[in-house]
């Protein structure tokens, strides 16, 4: 009698264990309500070709920026209330403590206004090296440095370049890779909600984060130039396509179960956008040859700026300054 006691006493231990509690699935999601981005505009050197068989280049330069805040927008945002505001209630407990979870009913209108804004330098300073190598081909490597709101940045690229040339007239065609650290201000809202058997429970919080992350991206771009050194002064022009990742919070789903098959459930839904632009270049120019080996390039990058919602500004003129010598 007293096994069978202990047998079904173990039985219905088991049975209120796994199967009567009911699980619970507690969901977060995060969004990016609003974030600044410090950065120079990418950028790339005007390779000028001329007869030289090889031998190496070393440009500085520098690029004064026109305007120095653009605003857009990234996708995701939360829905806000009808003044355009995420609205929460402060929930105070017994404890002393207080929490804040969103407004029942009150966001329901999606956000117009732009949430991104890119701050960039007045001036941006570069060093390159290009190593020609033949009549036909090249590599180069340099790097960037700029300072926005007291915050010092730095950049790099690499790449190759071919090249061709005729009686009095070139023409190359570069493709590379742009380094560069962008550092950013982002507000982020995170809403969890767990359901169980008694109902929904939720609360927000938020986090601002002061970082910074280094971005790669492609670029390609094509130069024609005359070579003349009994001109007075030579002529340039510099076509080219680049891309540039502002922020980039790749969004990922996490789904966790308890090891239990009745277990309880943790969703996690990053819904964190991100922001590329596309910048299409043209650069007309002129320069003059001083000595056996110098050239000062002068010239004004017309930049349009594709790829971000509702750009504020899509088109600025960089005018730049370069000098180029070779041994």
């Amino acid at each position: 009698m007293t096994k069978l006691t202990i047998f079904y006493g173990f039985n219905i231990l088991f049975f209120f264990t796994f199967f009567g509690c009911v699980p619970s699935t507690t969901v977060t999601r995060i969004y990016l309500q609003e974030v600044e981005v410090h950065g120079p505009m990418n950028s790339s050197p005007v390779h000028i070709t001329d007869s030289s068989e090889s031998g190496i280049t070393i440009s500085p330069r520098i690029a004064f920026n026109t305007k120095n805040t653009l605003t857009g927008k990234i996708d995701d945002h939360t829905l806000v209330n009808d003044q355009g505001f995420f609205q929460v209630d402060t929930i105070y407990n017994g404890d002393g403590t207080f929490s804040f979870q969103e407004s029942p009913g009150a966001n329901k209108y999606q956000y117009e206004e732009n949430n991104l804004t890119w701050y960039a330098p007045d001036i941006t300073a570069s060093l390159d090296f290009d190593l020609k190598i033949s009549k036909s081909f090249a590599f180069f490597v340099g790097g960037n440095y700029s300072v926005v709101k007291q915050k010092p940045i730095w950049g790099a690229l690499f790449g190759i370049g071919l090249m061709g040339t005729g009686e009095n007239a070139a023409f190359r065609f570069d493709v590379g890779l742009n380094i560069q650290e962008i550092p950013y201000n982002a507000y982020t809202i995170v809403s969890v909600t767990t359901t169980n058997s008694s109902g929904s429970i939720n609360y927000v919080t938020d986090y601002y984060d002061i970082s910074k992350k280094t971005q790669f991206n492609p670029f390609a771009a094509i130069t024609v130039n005359s070579f003349n050194k009994d001109w007075l002064f030579n002529i340039f022009f510099n076509a080219g396509y680049r891309s540039q990742s502002l922020v980039n919070f790749t969004p990922e789903d996490q789904v966790y179960h308890n090891p239990y098959y009745y277990g309880d459930v943790y969703v996690t839904e990053d819904l964190r956008g991100e922001a590329t632009a596309g910048i299409i270049d043209l650069t007309p120019g002129i320069y003059f040859n001083f000595g056996d080996s110098g050239r000062i390039i002068l010239g004004a990058k017309f930049n349009w700026i594709v790829q971000i919602e509702d750009l504020d500004n899509s088109f600025e003129v960089l005018p730049m300054l370069q000098f180029d010598f070779s041994f």
